[in-house]
């Protein structure tokens, strides 16, 4: 399959934009975390929607949240969900949820469930 875009994912740095925009990424990966100093802003969402490049948002609460199951699931996606309308509703990649940490076997079947 051939490369269809270059892409970029950062947290709490703030690379140059219009340097990512030249070097050829098209689209961003932020986040969202209950942080804002992590956290993608309006400010900043305007400035990469500015440069004509697409936002695909990351909402990540914690590290251990997936061990949580089904209603720790629900609890992040009504927390993305908000998050994602504090934004203004400019963002039109769906968000994902991420679990970044290292999962013991009995982990797997909870995200497996929690994914459902």
């Amino acid at each position: 399959m051939p490369k269809q875009a270059t892409g970029c994912d950062y947290s709490w740095d703030r690379p140059d934009l219009s340097c990512l925009h030249g070097k050829g990424v098209r689209f961003v990966c932020r986040y969202g975390s209950g942080d804002p100093s992590k956290d993608l802003s309006k400010p900043e969402l305007d400035a990469i929607l500015s440069r004509g490049m697409s936002v695909c948002v990351v909402y990540q609460y914690s590290k251990t949240q997936m061990a949580g199951g089904y209603p720790a699931g629900q609890a992040d996606a009504r927390r993305a969900d908000s998050f994602v309308a504090g934004l203004g509703g400019r963002v039109r990649r769906r968000h994902v949820l991420q679990a970044d940490v290292r999962h013991r076997p009995d982990h797997v079947r909870v995200a497996d469930v929690r994914l459902v």
